[in-house]
């Protein structure tokens, strides 16, 4: 296999489609600064079609605890530079034709990428942060369609463990979302806690543990994490698990 085939068939893995509602969502090579995908969606037909990254720029930056406001203003004149539109965070193309689909995709994506970028590198968190309450806001308005409240469990070890974002499912699954907070204590209790729920080997229940990654975490601590066997998950991506596990369910 020659070198530029087998690098065309590596990059073809980055760029996905997939249908949805009157149009198509693409998986693009442009990383938002936590690494994830930009992805925009492009709806019309016939020959008129909008391109649009859904507010990802936006929603990556909230995901890791910033407080924006109503900032669109701010990111007006970069847009309109390139020939796009911003609206309550969601960047957009006009309305174009079909040919012009391929290099709008590229441009909303570099856009969206060049936002988030600008945003990350300016916002600073604060420390007063409420790291759990970040969970369960994030929850809350990503997911507001499923109920998630605190639930305990009873482990093999017959003590019960109260978990404070259980996301139940029409069908009766569970996903336990577990924030931790870097200390100590925080991290034993909820090693603990989990592996003794694990443990108990319920049919109906997955969980999985959140970590601040915007915090600096030391890999002592993250391995002491994965002791309770449960996947180990960065905040950033916590909504793209939960989907994930959503679609699965």
């Amino acid at each position: 296999m020659s070198l530029s085939i087998a690098i065309g068939e590596g990059l073809s893995a980055f760029q996905r489609c997939r249908a949805i509602d009157n149009g198509v969502i693409v998986s693009t090579h442009c990383l938002y600064p936590n690494n994830s995908s930009v992805s925009v969606s492009v709806r019309g037909s016939g020959n008129t079609y909008v391109v649009t990254d859904d507010g990802g720029a936006f929603r990556e930056a909230e995901n890791a605890g910033a407080i924006l406001g109503n900032i669109s203003r701010r990111y007006e004149k970069l847009v309109g530079k390139q020939g796009l539109l911003i609206e309550r965070g969601i960047v957009s193309s006009p309305k174009i034709q079909l040919e012009m689909v391929p290099a709008a995709i590229l441009l909303v994506a570099n856009v969206s990428k060049e936002i988030a970028d600008n945003i990350f590198n300016t916002w600073r968190q604060t420390k007063s942060r409420d790291f759990k309450e970040a969970v369960k806001t994030l929850i809350k308005n990503r997911f507001s369609s499923f109920t998630a409240k605190e639930t305990k469990f009873v482990g093999t070890s017959n003590k019960p463990h109260a978990f404070d974002n259980v996301i139940q499912l029409p069908q009766g699954k569970k996903l336990i979302i577990d924030a931790v907070l870097r200390d100590a204590n925080s991290i034993n209790s909820r090693v603990v806690a989990n592996l003794d729920v694990r443990s108990a080997n319920y049919t109906d229940v997955d969980q999985r543990i959140i970590y601040d990654d915007e915090e600096a975490w030391s890999a002592n601590d993250l391995s002491i994490l994965q002791v309770s066997g449960v996947p180990v998950v960065p905040f950033s991506r916590t909504e793209q698990t939960i989907r994930e596990f959503l679609k699965a369910a």
